[in-house]
């Protein structure tokens, strides 16, 4: 910057997080992509794990082949290939993916409820 006479690569080798931050993304499997200063971006591989289980999921598999055969309605494929239903992604019945949704849905620091004052407590 302009007063310390620091460029650019010194100060984003400057930027840190928090011990607990640090743990939470270790947990809940986020990778972080630095680019410029400007630019983090948090990603959970949730749906990428949750999009490969309905592959292999009996039930998911014919709904896509209805789908992809013009004979479901309200179901459709995104973009990325994952199953919708009404805009909504179809969770396979794992209980894994189920338990992991529920944990980084309700338990985080992060994760705040309706009509609730979690996130304020927590911080």
């Amino acid at each position: 910057d302009a007063l310390s006479r620091k460029g650019p690569g010194q100060v984003a080798s400057m930027v840190q997080i928090s011990l607990q931050v640090a743990v939470d993304m270790v947990r809940s499997s986020i990778e972080v992509e630095v680019g410029q200063l400007h630019n983090l971006t948090l990603q959970s591989g949730l749906l990428e794990r949750i999009k490969v289980a309905q592959m292999t999921d009996p039930e998911l598999v014919k709904i896509r082949d209805e789908v992809l055969g013009g004979q479901a309605k309200d179901v459709s494929v995104s973009d990325s290939g994952m199953l919708l239903y009404k805009a909504r992604v179809c969770v396979p019945n794992s209980v894994e993916l189920r338990n992991e949704i529920f944990e980084e849905a309700h338990s985080t620091p992060y994760s705040l409820q309706p009509g609730t004052t979690k996130m304020y407590q927590d911080l």
